[in-house]
């Protein structure tokens, strides 16, 4: 056998051939889109979707094939080795028929997939189809050659060959769809593509690996038995990304019509582009894996994941970072302003950092022959994935980001934690040296180049062209003097200052030189390549938002029963608002966070979730001057500023604790009113009820209702202030989250100072039947949010995790604004509930007995609350 290719030559040759790939894949939609139509479009990527479920026919067979041929030429037994080719070629064949079959199938039931394709199309997308499949059943035919030339590690030669036979068959595909042809007979140039990449193939596989044979008699049931045992758990793996990427496509083409398969294979052609490259460089190290393990070096194969790990993170956090954080206008600049999709780009890219990383561990798994498990957690995974696909797209109708999360929530569990801890439970190293020693570098690298490209897309050029320009052009060369520094050594950087020199010094003699030093070249390859996608999201300055629970923490410790916290604990914590005034003041307007904030029109230092809820009640409430708006529990004043700001009603404010009624007063004087309007009472006494009953048009109360064992006599209490025609608004935390473990950790007494069990949707709109009230919404609001450790003004330990929290969830906001700029992923975990109704215009008395307030409180109860319930 010839002398094989360096590892880090292979894994930069596979590389660099994917960045062919890519080239393409980015230059064709385009094309096409151009020539065919965005229906036409969709169908094509539909029919690559089917394409991805015909190889899985293959059943891991052919990363079986590269395993043998390198495990038995080490070991040079070479009958086994023609026994594995020979009994492969022969499934392959079968393969190849089956493909044909199902591939007639699919287009027969073209209709049943995409029920909205238009009826003149159908004919032509059944082509497509059945010329696609065609051109798979003719790469199965020749398939095994492929593995022969890998599994000889000559990576090299087979990126040659496939960027070669693919370039051609794209140029000439697109120019027949140019010259006027059909979309099928780009199909059919595909079959003339995969016929000539195969006998070539052939040619080499022979010349790479001299010593097989073929012939029946070595066609051998034993080598089906193995190899299907060892494929059975490879394909798992491919079956599992097939099924959370294609079949997520398919189910968004049997939602949402073909257009939609064309808006969604965009971003995720992207992404997923950036997937292959990363497979395509981890694969190497299946045989290296596998001859470490048949050597016994189990120190190498450690040395040989860290490696793998590093390097992927090092071409993959600038290709992802920079899709995350340019990403709409490279899509604007790509395909159009009606593909511009950043936010569901921006959640494919970042939700697939952790996939990308583990290409390389699940590699050197696979090479031990202990990828089973993996594999089965990857299909666990993608069953989920299509499950969460089904629910958020076909049923909660959140379109293609419900597509996008139902991708990258599993992959990122499975990938992320589950992945690291089997790679170094198997090689018996301590998960935190391997994260240490994968990660470190490529993070400190991947920052600063990402500040800059992030300070670009805020600052920067206003046009799509000047933004990705100038962000690349600022990102790379830092990216590139930092992977200079930290990522090479002394040595890797001698040899590239020599081989830089030769190049440019000697013309035409050097690309000789270069050439008989193809390692070298390959190395510093790959680290240009990185470079030329330099990008990333950074930690930013750190802006304080207003607490996202002051309005929480306003409890009137009342003389009411079931009272859950005495007055003194909301005391001390009112008091620590004077240092978040001056924090306020400090912050100022000239934050660039607060400039992202002002372009969505969000206040200065607003959350995330607060945003949401106030274009909430932007859309239902009216601007009245002339109304009286009153919150309960009201300290320190900020929503009842931001209700004059919004709707130009006179505050006025109610509060039990002493301190919290002072300091919503000095919030009115520096706002120039009248302090006299915020009322330092109980809220439920019998006196203040009767004078305040029906006096306000708008009452208000946020995190207040659920410091008490019983709230409804709190929500009557609402509703009794309420002028008929007015509007009752009142917002709680949900607890019952994924913040719960941390409350119980870091603030048990604040949270049990909650009543937790009105913290669903439907025991909530419970809260409000009977009141002669009007619902017009009820329902979970905001993404995420750490609130509830409102402790970051105590000393000790717990005050110093508090405040290191806070600055966490400071960061957690930017990133909302940046990624989903106004849009909600509202569900269960939502970090809120709002309710939002509106009194009958003549007043209802809820307790009484007569005819028509029963009448009224049957439809709430039985109607309205319900339609709320569903967000109308």
């Amino acid at each position: 056998m010839r002398k094989r290719d360096g590892l880090l030559s292979n894994m930069v040759a596979n590389v660099l051939g994917q960045f062919m790939f890519v080239l393409t894949g980015f230059v064709v939609p385009r094309l096409l889109y151009d020539a065919v139509g965005k229906e036409l479009l969709g169908v094509w990527d539909f029919g690559w979707s089917m394409v991805a479920h015909l190889m899985l026919v293959g059943g891991g067979m052919m990363s079986a094939v590269t395993r043998d041929v390198a495990h038995h030429t080490g070991r040079e037994d070479y009958d086994a080795l023609s026994a594995t080719i020979n009994t492969c070629w022969v499934i392959f064949t079968g393969c190849a028929a089956l493909v044909v079959a199902l591939g007639g199938l699919t287009a027969w039931m073209l209709p049943w997939f995409i029920p909205t394709l238009s009826a003149g199309l159908i004919p032509e997308a059944r082509w497509v189809l059945l010329l696609l499949s065609a051109s798979i059943a003719v790469r199965f035919s020749l398939h095994v050659f492929n593995g022969v030339i890998t599994g000889s590690q000559r990576y090299v030669l087979q990126n040659t060959i496939n960027g070669a036979c693919f370039t051609a068959t794209v140029v000439l595909g697109v120019g027949l769809v140019k010259l006027g042809y059909s979309l099928s007979a780009m199909a059919a140039v595909y079959i003339l593509g995969e016929l000539v990449g195969g006998l070539l193939k052939l040619r080499y596989a022979r010349q790479v690996n001299p010593h097989w044979r073929l012939g029946g008699q070595y066609v051998r049931a034993s080598t089906v038995r193995r190899v299907f045992s060892f494929g059975g758990k490879t394909v798992m793996q491919a079956v599992s990304r097939v099924l959370l990427y294609q079949t997520n496509t398919m189910l968004v083409g049997r939602y949402m019509g073909a257009e939609a398969i064309a808006m969604f294979s965009r971003p995720r052609s992207l992404v997923f582009a950036v997937e292959r490259l990363m497979s395509n460089m981890g694969v190497v190290f299946v045989p290296r894996a596998s001859e470490l393990q048949a050597r016994g070096d189990r120190e190498a194969l450690r040395r040989a994941l860290k490696t793998a790990s590093e390097y992927s993170l090092y071409v993959s956090l600038p290709c992802l970072l920079t899709l995350a954080i340019l990403g709409e206008p490279i899509m604007r600049l790509w395909m159009g302003k009606e593909f511009a999709l950043g936010a569901v780009l921006a959640v494919l890219a970042v939700g697939h950092l952790a996939t990308n990383a583990s290409r390389g561990t699940y590699a050197i798994l696979m090479g031990m022959g202990l990828h089973g498990a993996p594999a089965a957690a990857e299909f666990v995974g993608a069953l989920a994935g299509i499950a969460l696909a089904m629910l958020a797209v076909g049923h909660l109708g959140w379109g293609l980001m419900g597509a996008a999360l139902a991708i990258v929530i599993p992959s990122t569990i499975v990938n992320g934690v589950y992945l690291p801890m089997r790679v170094c439970a198997a090689l018996e190293m301590p998960i935190s040296r391997y994260l240490l020693h994968a990660a470190a570098k490529p993070l400190m690298v991947a920052a600063p180049a990402a500040l800059a490209m992030l300070a670009v897309r805020l600052w920067g050029p206003g046009g799509a062209l000047g933004q990705t320009l100038v962000g690349i052009g600022v990102s790379g060369p830092i990216y590139g003097f930092l992977c200079w520094r930290l990522a090479l050594n002394d040595e890797q950087r001698r040899r590239i200052a020599g081989n830089v020199r030769r190049v440019f010094g000697t013309g035409g003699k050097a690309r000789g030189s270069r050439a008989a030093e193809g390692e070298s070249v390959s190395v510093h390859g790959m680290t240009a390549a990185a470079h030329a996608h330099a990008g990333g999201l950074a930690p930013l300055p750190a802006v304080e938002p207003p607490p996202a629970v002051a309005a929480e923490a306003n409890e009137e410790t009342s003389s009411a029963k079931g009272r859950l916290a005495e007055r003194g604990f909301w005391d001390a914590r009112h008091s620590g608002y004077a240092g978040e005034r001056r924090r306020d003041r400090d912050a100022g307007d000239a934050s660039f966070m607060n400039r992202v904030r002002s372009k969505l029109g969000a206040e200065p230092d607003q959350s995330y979730p607060d945003f949401l809820i106030t274009r909430k009640l932007a859309s239902l409430l009216p601007r009245r001057p002339e109304w009286k708006a009153i919150e309960v529990g009201c300290a320190p004043g900020r929503n009842l500023m931001r209700m004059h700001r919004m709707f130009g009603y006179q505050p006025y404010g109610v509060d039990y604790s002493p301190v919290g009624a002072e300091t919503t007063r000095e919030t009115f004087r520096r706002h120039g009113f009248d302090p006299g309007n915020v009322m330092q009472c109980d809220f439920f006494d019998p006196a203040f009820q009767a004078a305040q009953r029906e006096r306000f048009d708008v009452v208000h109360s946020a995190g207040f209702i659920e410091h008490f064992d019983d709230p409804r006599p709190v929500v009557e209490a609402h509703a009794n202030l309420l002028k008929p025609g007015g509007y009752l608004v009142c917002s709680i935390p949900n607890l019952r989250s994924y913040v719960w473990p941390v409350l119980r950790l870091m603030a048990n007494d604040l949270l049990n100072a909650h009543n937790r069990a009105i913290m669903r949707r439907r025991p909530f709109a419970a809260l409000f039947d009977g009141l002669g009230l009007t619902p017009a919404f009820c329902e979970y609001i905001g993404v995420c949010q750490l609130f509830g450790v409102a402790l970051r003004h105590e000393r000790g330990v717990r005050g110093v995790v508090a405040r290191v929290m806070d600055r966490f969830a400071d960061a957690l906001n930017h990133g909302m604004f940046l990624i989903l700029r106004g849009r909600g992923l509202e569900t269960a975990w939502s970090p809120h509930l709002l309710y939002i109704g509106r009194k009958a215009p003549v007043s209802v008395d809820s307790g009484g007995a007569g005819s028509a307030g029963r009448a009224a409180r049957g439809r709430t109860r039985d109607g309205l609350t319900a339609e709320a319930c569903q967000g109308r």
